[in-house]
């Protein structure tokens, strides 16, 4: 163990600061796909917590002490100013998602409604479809779960032994609807043969496709 004060006014400086230059880059990283979730928040908590954690002590140390490190409070002050201004960007983006989420407003969100009426007007209540892509909003917007353990497929593709055993799921759960995102079921060489094209939203500037594939009424579903 170190020698002096636990958590003296240089380390806590020291502290302070490379907690201030983990939360920019992990701001900046959260900014460049332009894709604000949810999660976001959850990877920026570790700094979030320290922020609070040296709020606390500086707060204790000014009550007991009424002169504090003026070098310590300047340091947390700076990285709360950036902690303040990197959540009200991550809450702005929250509240006007772009079109890679689920959105109830903003101009994707007619096509998400046509689509989720799409899917329903396939499927039976609570039969279960099957997105191959990285869309997982699909099964919120259209209130039917995943007929794989793979509600997800990693936007840059996924690994050849894995993708076999997806596309081996999929062809014994035989969902009775599959939504192709960026046509990568089809690039698989998957049979769709038995499934019809009920909806499409292609060539409308968004950054992904989407082909929604039902099985005719008449061909039941694994499921």
């Amino acid at each position: 163990m170190p020698s002096g004060r636990f958590l003296g006014a240089d380390r806590v400086l020291l502290l302070s600061l490379s907690n201030l230059a983990a939360l920019i880059l992990l701001l900046v990283a959260a900014a460049m796909p332009g894709r604000a979730y949810g999660h976001y928040l959850l990877v920026l908590a570790p700094c979030h917590a320290l922020v609070c954690g040296f709020l606390w002590r500086a707060t204790v140390v000014f009550i007991a002490r009424r002169r504090p490190a003026a070098r310590t409070v300047l340091a947390i002050g700076l990285a709360v100013c950036v902690l303040a201004a990197g959540s009200l960007y991550v809450a702005f983006r929250l509240a006007h998602k772009s079109q890679f989420g689920f959105s109830s407003s903003g101009p994707e969100a007619g096509f998400q409604a046509e689509m989720a009426d799409a899917i329903r007007s396939n499927t039976p209540n609570e039969e279960p479809i099957q997105v191959y892509g990285n869309a997982s909003w699909i099964y919120l917007a259209s209130d039917r779960l995943a007929a794989t353990k793979y509600h997800y497929i990693p936007l840059k593709g996924e690994p050849p032994a894995l993708r076999g055993e997806v596309l081996g799921l999929i062809e014994d759960a035989r969902p009775r609807v599959i939504i192709d995102v960026d046509d990568r079921l089809k690039a698989t060489g998957f049979d769709l043969l038995q499934y019809s094209l009920v909806y499409q939203q292609v060539d409308n500037g968004l950054p992904m496709t989407y082909r929604v594939y039902a099985l005719p009424q008449e061909i039941p579903s694994q499921g």
